[in-house]
């Protein structure tokens, strides 16, 4: 997974890795993939993304999936958001 996923995939160089990480975060939020949507919207924020442009993708990708796994989505990326304010 390190090899494949983050050494040459996350590495090309065709997208940056902010753009990449918010392409994932719309593809998991459709899919509906809790635990990898977990992962990289903490990995768009460490990428330069604010919460603000991380919740507009989550909120695009109702035009495509039922407004409940919006909700989930974006609870996700609450509990980031909270995780990331916590000092532990």
């Amino acid at each position: 997974m390190i090899i494949e996923g983050y050494g040459r995939i996350i590495s090309r160089p065709d997208l940056d890795i902010l753009a990449r990480e918010l392409a994932v975060v719309a593809v998991l939020t459709v899919n509906s993939m809790p635990r990898q949507l977990y992962s990289h919207c903490r990995g768009s924020l460490n990428a330069g993304a604010s919460p603000d442009e991380v919740e507009a993708i989550i909120r695009q990708c109702g035009f495509f999936i039922n407004p409940s796994k919006i909700s989930q989505a974006l609870s996700i990326l609450e509990k980031v958001l909270g995780n990331n304010a916590d000092p532990r």
